[in-house]
């Protein structure tokens, strides 16, 4: 997450899509939706957006 932030435009955009399906069924693997999003802000995203539609999770983080 740190490269992704570094080589990321100033005002750019990064969008993380993941099956929610996949995170269930390896939940012991993947991040809760609010450990994801604090990933974000921990990583200096100023502005993380997230829902979930048509079974896959999404996270819009804005540097």
């Amino acid at each position: 997450m740190k490269e992704v932030f570094r080589v990321l435009k100033p005002n750019g955009s990064f969008l993380l899509v993941a099956e929610t399906f996949t995170i269930q069924y390896h939940m012991d693997k993947f991040k809760t939706t609010e450990e994801l999003v604090n990933l974000f802000y921990e990583t200096g995203f100023t502005s993380v957006k997230c829902y979930e539609e048509r079974g896959c999770l999404y996270l819009i983080g804005n540097k």
